[in-house]
């Protein structure tokens, strides 16, 4: 499938739009992956292109067992279907010239028995079978197919090939997964549904309209609205789990959403929202912003993200069907209400993706506010809820959230100066690594800390093998080492030298100044700063993720946002055989 593995550490932008039409570059590094070839961020294939940087690549297939190979075997190897049209035509012409030839064999024969003269017999058979010849049919289909193409014009309809006029005709169901090219590509937020009841959501005009009665989205203080505390989460996701923005042309003084079509439906709805609900912080941060150098056209939801800066992001795949962000969240700002807050900063782990996956993640369900036990009678409700809403035809997207510990997720710390001695070497007993640890187990003086490194291999040849020291991975001594101080490995900085800390994916061996020797090794330098999140995977996030086999507490359901289907295009369809 893949053309080439990536060996280089640092992201580099692909634009992957000659090979699946995708528009927009994305990310690809050398880190381990186990996703399909199609969706591994290791993977290049041949026809994309590297946007900037240079990368170094290491050749897997080429010919017909590369990606484009493969495409081009499936094309090749697929069989012309027959139309509908073209097999009416062969049934007919059939059925005629049996007719035909039974009487022109019928007539030589009489003719033959009542003169006998084969000549003259002969020439009526022929012209017998001639005269039931239906001469006109080919000028009649073709003069009706191009009657209806005309009709079909008026009304946009693009006709590329005149037998497809037939096939359109004789078709049913259309699938086609050509957003854009047979619809508009504009999808909008039809209904959001939160403390178990469903909301409609105007799908044009404004989106803070409450169209099924006052009090619907928000309560009131007299005439001043404040947003629904179940309604306040679901905005959060919608904003910061989110990838869609938007932009101005400085020219023209238009402004346009960038982004997928569905995560452009959810900017809009919550972008309105967040714009009435917080006017007064809005015109603060926009104040503040201003100060800062940056531009007066922002929007609402701009200033809202800059207010949570993201600290860690699992794009969407098709294998998982989810997307994950994790922000960093200030006391006091952007409240709702009086909210009681109880930190002065804390992480927020927002996902959104497919309803029944978000729900395998989550224990617990918000309900006016309050965050109650997911019972299995309340998944059964909500399963029964997303299939209803489904059966309609529109999208449906599950949102959940987690609010981490402020204290066992640490992320207002300062980020630690960490240098080690440049070839420093200490005596060890047995295979490992030694780490001067100066983190707050470490009191006043600074502690010498043999980690012992003796993992084994899980899969390939050497499965079952005992790893050499320097195979191990840093994620791999970033663990052990957490064990020994009693830390969460995500608060730990492990410095090679005085550049940057070590990557989680390096192999100890990659590392400038590690050595092993057998009874000596480099000691290297380990300090606590603010955790960091890391994980390409629901498996291998380093932070709480539904994970029932690891007895972590789950995500918080926030209910759906339900789509409209993009509407057709109001320009040309272009119509081939189906």
């Amino acid at each position: 499938y893949p053309l080439c593995a990536l060996a280089v550490s640092d992201e580099r932008p692909v634009s992957t739009q000659s090979t699946w039409g995708e528009s927009d570059p994305i990310a690809r590094a050398w880190v381990p992956e186990d996703a399909a070839p199609l969706e591994a961020k290791n993977m290049c294939f041949f026809g994309t292109h590297l946007m900037k940087g240079r990368v170094t690549g290491v050749v897997v297939a080429t010919g017909d067992k590369s990606f484009m190979g493969t495409v081009a075997t499936l094309a090749k190897d697929t069989a012309n279907v027959e139309t509908p049209i073209a097999k009416e035509i062969r049934d007919f012409v059939h059925k005629v010239s049996a007719i035909a030839g039974v009487l022109g064999v019928a007539f030589f024969i009489v003719g033959y028995i009542n003169n006998g003269d084969l000549v003259r017999n002969l020439v009526f058979l022929i012209g017998i079978i001639v005269a039931n010849v239906p001469e006109g049919l080919l000028a009649t289909v073709t003069v009706s197919l191009t009657l209806t193409a005309t009709r079909m014009a008026y009304k946009n309809v693009q006709v590329k090939n005149l037998e497809s006029v037939e096939t359109l005709g004789s078709t049913s169901v259309i699938c086609s997964d050509k957003t854009g090219t047979l619809t508009t590509s504009i999808m909008t937020v039809k209904h959001v549904m939160f403390d178990l009841n469903p909301v409609t959501a105007p799908t044009a005009g404004n989106c803070t309209l409450e169209i099924d009665g006052k009090g619907t989205l928000y309560d009131y203080d007299g005439d001043m609205p404040r947003l629904k505390p179940s309604l306040h989460r679901l905005l959060r996701i919608g904003l910061l789990c989110n990838n869609a923005k938007l932009v101005y042309n400085e020219d023209t003084g238009e402004k346009k959403i960038i982004g997928d079509a569905t995560e452009s439906a959810v900017f809009k709805y919550c972008n309105e929202h967040v714009a009435k609900s917080f006017q007064a912080q809005d015109s603060q941060y926009r104040q503040e912003w201003a100060e800062q150098g940056g531009s007066a056209k922002i929007s609402a939801t701009q200033l809202y993200r800059d207010k949570h800066e993201q600290m860690h992001q699992i794009p969407f795949n098709s294998s998982n069907k989810w997307q994950v962000s994790i922000h960093k969240q200030e006391a006091g700002v952007y409240t709702n209400g009086e909210e009681e807050q109880d930190f002065e900063v804390r992480p927020v782990v927002v996902l959104k993706g497919a309803p029944e996956k978000v729900l395998d993640m989550c224990t617990t369900f918000m309900d006016n506010g309050e965050e109650k036990e997911l019972t299995a009678e309340i998944a059964t409700e909500i399963v029964k809820q997303n299939e209803f809403l489904a059966k309609q035809g529109e999208r449906v997207l599950g949102f959940a959230d987690l609010e981490l510990d402020p204290e066992e997720y640490d992320v207002s710390l300062p980020e630690p100066v960490c240098i080690p001695a440049p070839d420093e070497m200490g005596d060890v007993e047995g295979p490992g690594i030694l780490v001067r640890w100066s983190g707050e187990e470490a009191k006043e003086d600074e502690q010498i800390i043999f980690v012992r490194l003796e993992n084994q291999y899980t899969k390939g040849d050497r499965q079952g093998e005992t790893k050499d020291v320097l195979d191990h991975t840093f994620k791999e001594l970033y663990h052990a080492f957490a064990e020994e101080v009693g830390e969460k490995a995500g608060a730990i900085r492990i410095a090679t030298s005085d550049k940057d800390f070590a990557d989680y994916e390096i192999k100890l061996k990659d590392a400038e100044g590690v050595k092993f020797t057998g009874d000596q090794a480099s000691i290297l330098s380990a300090c606590k700063g603010p955790y960091r999140f890391i994980g390409t995977s629901r498996n291998d996030a380093n932070w709480p993720f539904g994970r029932p086999d690891k007895e972590e507490p789950g995500l918080c359901f926030c209910r759906f946002l339900r789509h409209d289907r993009p509407s057709a295009r109001h320009g040309a369809w272009c119509c081939s055989e189906v």
